[in-house]
């Protein structure tokens, strides 16, 4: 029996350009007042959740819309989310009520790591 899967690209496209659009406007718009930390290194935690949900959703992206097999769409996956997350902190170079760190882009990349790690635990490293 065959799939069905949606051939439109919004299907697959759509949840991480929103993810990144609700991203940009929360570090576009002006805070002068740091959010609260709960304990330290807690930014740390949300660059890597929120990169390493994006990851996943550009496998999901490459997978789907571009059939790629899992370990070429999880490596497409990673270097997207790190293309994305250097720019996004080079970004904030520009941006007088933000500053770039190399902690922050240490988290993103460890986001974008489990575009890797997910599918080796649910395909296993030879599929």
């Amino acid at each position: 029996m065959t799939e069905n899967k949606p051939s439109n690209g919004l299907w697959y496209w759509g949840p991480p350009l929103a993810w990144v659009i609700l991203m940009q406007v929360m570090t576009l718009t002006p805070n002068h007042t740091p959010a609260p930390l709960w304990f330290p290194g807690m930014d740390k935690l949300v660059h890597l959740a929120y990169f390493g949900g994006f990851a996943l959703l550009m496998v999901r992206v490459f997978r789907g819309h571009r059939q790629m097999d899992i370990w070429p769409a999880a490596i497409a996956a990673f270097l997207a989310t790190i293309a994305y997350g250097t720019a996004d902190e080079l970004k904030q170079h520009l941006q007088p009520h933000r500053l770039v760190e190399w902690a922050d882009w240490m988290a993103n990349l460890a986001g974008a790591s489990l575009a890797l790690i997910v599918p080796y635990f649910t395909k296993g490293p030879r599929s």
